[in-house]
């Protein structure tokens, strides 16, 4: 009987630990491009394909303004995804008002070896370089996708396959109104959706963004000035226990957030092993009545 009464507080408390009222899960920016750090084949990595005597944007993080230093993400205990927030420096240079943000993309790890995004969300800027840019506050389209987050195996520089100029909207240094800066060349910034699509399927448009370039904050700890943009899913998004993959950053692509968020909220079959612990303490609390 012990034992039974035992096993069953065992159960219960294993499936409360994980409960409450959510979790606040903060990320760096420890990827200078998508795929920086992971099992990624160098071909298969978006680093950017100019590498010049006084630059090398595959080992720089961030290429002029502004950087993106941190960020939040909100899950909630029914384990769907509630916000995310990225935290960005502010610089007094001219060419901050140039910058707009990119579409941010999702993924939800299936597995491992998982590198397909499964959503993103419209919120791409003016892609080239123009004076004041900057994105308002509101709701923005939210679209499941399938797309394979690697860059063509067969890519070489400034020749992309089919596939990867179809889909991605990607920074190009050599025929835009980014000549002549130094940027993150040929880096996907968002979905191009004049031609994705057989790739794209609306899903809503519940995302509320808090706009780009967001309120300025001081910050104390290091007497410098960050803006915050903050992603909002309203009813949330089913994370099903799973990691997360984000993918952001800026339309020139100077600065790029690939970070993997380990999920704390139990998959679904941990509230399975609730109900068996509850059941089960159910039954011994009967039995020691009869006793």
């Amino acid at each position: 009987m012990k034992k039974i009464l035992a096993v069953a507080v065992i159960l219960a408390a294993t499936a409360f630990s994980a409960t409450g009222y959510g979790y606040d899960i903060s990320f760096s920016d420890n990827s200078f491009y998508w795929g920086h750090g992971t099992d990624w084949t160098s071909g298969q990595k978006w680093a950017t394909d100019r590498v010049t005597s006084t630059y090398n944007g595959n080992t720089q993080d961030v290429i002029g303004n502004p950087q993106i230093y941190r960020g939040n993400v909100e899950i909630g205990t029914d384990g769907r995804l509630k916000s995310i927030t990225f935290d960005y420096y502010v610089t007094p240079l001219n060419d901050w008002s140039m910058i707009a943000p990119a579409n941010l993309f999702l993924n939800i790890l299936g597995s491992a070896n998982d590198t397909n995004w499964d959503y993103v969300v419209n919120t791409m800027g003016v892609a080239q370089k123009t004076v004041n840019q900057s994105l308002s506050d509101g709701y923005y389209d939210l679209y499941k996708v399938n797309l394979d987050a690697k860059r063509g195996v067969n890519n070489s520089a400034y020749i992309l396959s089919g596939l990867d100029n179809a889909v991605y909207r990607q920074v190009d240094g050599t025929y835009t109104d980014w000549r002549g800066y130094i940027i993150r060349d040929l880096h996907p910034i968002g979905v191009d959706f004049r031609n994705s699509s057989n790739y794209l399927e609306k899903y809503d448009d519940s995302v509320y963004f808090t706009g780009f370039h967001g309120t300025i904050v001081q910050d104390l700890a290091t007497n410098r000035s960050y803006s915050s943009s903050t992603y909002s899913f309203g009813d949330g998004i089913d994370l099903g226990g799973s990691d997360l993959i984000l993918g952001w950053g800026m339309t020139c692509a100077n600065d790029m957030i690939y970070e993997r968020i380990n999920n704390p909220v139990p998959e679904p079959s941990t509230f399975i092993l609730l109900g068996a612990g509850l059941a089960g303490m159910g039954l011994v609390r009967r039995r020691l009545k009869k006793g």
